[in-house]
């Protein structure tokens, strides 16, 4: 399937750099590597990135938001997903 104005090559690759075990428990830095990875993916893509902390098996996570000013009146449009 493709969608329009969609790289699909582009997503293979982000895919590729966030794929495998995210885990705090089993895997707390390769969690951190894929914050990390978003938050930068994320202010290439023009985003104001902000993180949110979050205690879990005596670590501390970070939750990832990313932020574009909305230009038009009304509501504004907000997009969730896990990455662990």
């Amino acid at each position: 399937m493709t969608v329009p104005g969609v790289a699909q090559a582009q997503l293979l690759q982000h895919l590729q750099q966030i794929i495998g075990e995210r885990s705090p428990q089993r895997d707390p830095e390769r969690l951190k590597a894929v914050e990390q990875y978003l938050a930068d993916t994320m202010t290439q893509a023009g985003c104001h990135v902000e993180r949110d902390p979050f205690f879990c098996f005596g670590q501390t996570f970070h939750n990832v938001i990313g932020t574009i000013p909305g230009t038009a009146p009304g509501p504004g449009l907000v997009v969730g997903a896990h990455f662990d």
